[in-house]
C-alpha cells in the first residue's frame, strides 16, 4: 500500500475495497482509502485490529484483567456480509466483539480442551517482544504494537477494556444474523494445533 502508483493501477473498475491493518498500520489505512477515493472506488471497509496466534507462547498481559476480543473467522463474516450489501452500512462504524475473557478464562478453556493442565505465565514486556521478532517473524514495529495492546490491558485502558464491550453489546448478529464464537467454541477449533 505504501506504492500509491501501483495501488491506483490495482483499483482500475474497483467499486468495493477492503482494507485490513494491524493496529498500527493507520497511515497505511489512510493512504489506501485516498487512493480508493481518487480512484473512484464507491465503498471502502477499514478493518484495524491485531490477532496474534502464537502456538506455545506466553504472553504478558495481567490473566485477571478481561480484554474484549473478535474471532478472525468472525471478523470476515462480518467484512463479507458488509461488502455484499455495502449501501445498508454507510458510514457505520460497528463493534466487533466474539468473546470476553480473562486470560486465566482462556488457559482454563484450553485445558479443558486438551484434557491437561495449562496455565498463563507473565513474562517480560521485552522477552515477549524477542519472541515475537526472533520466533515468530514479527517486524519491530509490529512487535511493539502488540506490546502496546498487552499494555492497555495490563493498564485497564477503556480502549480494551470497556465493561459495555460483551459478545451481546457486538454488532455482529446485527450483520451476519449469528451469534458470535464464544471462547469455549474458538478454543475447541484451534485445540488440536496445540497437541
Amino acid at each position: 500500500m505504501n506504492n500509491k502508483g501501483a495501488l491506483r493501477d490495482l483499483l482500475t473498475d474497483v467499486t468495493s475495497l477492503f482494507i485490513v491493518t494491524p493496529s498500527n498500520g493507520f497511515r497505511l489505512a489512510i493512504g489506501a482509502a485516498e487512493v480508493a477515493k481518487e480512484s473512484h472506488v464507491k465503498h471502502i471497509l477499514t478493518v484495524s485490529g491485531l490477532t496474534v496466534e502464537l502456538p506455545n507462547t506466553i504472553t504478558r498481559a495481567d490473566p485477571t484483567k478481561p480484554l474484549a476480543a473478535v474471532v478472525v473467522e468472525d471478523a470476515g463474516k462480518a467484512a463479507a456480509a458488509i461488502m455484499v450489501e455495502p449501501e445498508k452500512h454507510y458510514g457505520k462504524t460497528y463493534r466487533l466483539i466474539s468473546n470476553r475473557h480473562t486470560l486465566n478464562e482462556l488457559a482454563v478453556a484450553f485445558s479443558q480442551a486438551l484434557g491437561k493442565d495449562v496455565r498463563h505465565e507473565r513474562i517480560s514486556y521485552e522477552t515477549f517482544r524477542c519472541q515475537l521478532i526472533d520466533v515468530a517473524g514479527f517486524s519491530e514495529e509490529n512487535a511493539d504494537a502488540v506490546l502496546e495492546t498487552y499494555r492497555l490491558i495490563d493498564e485497564e485502558s477503556p480502549v480494551v477494556n470497556q465493561p459495555e464491550y460483551t459478545p451481546e453489546s457486538s454488532h455482529f448478529a446485527q450483520i451476519t444474523g449469528e451469534n458470535p464464537t464464544s471462547l469455549q467454541e474458538w478454543v475447541n477449533q484451534v485445540a488440536p494445533s496445540f497437541k
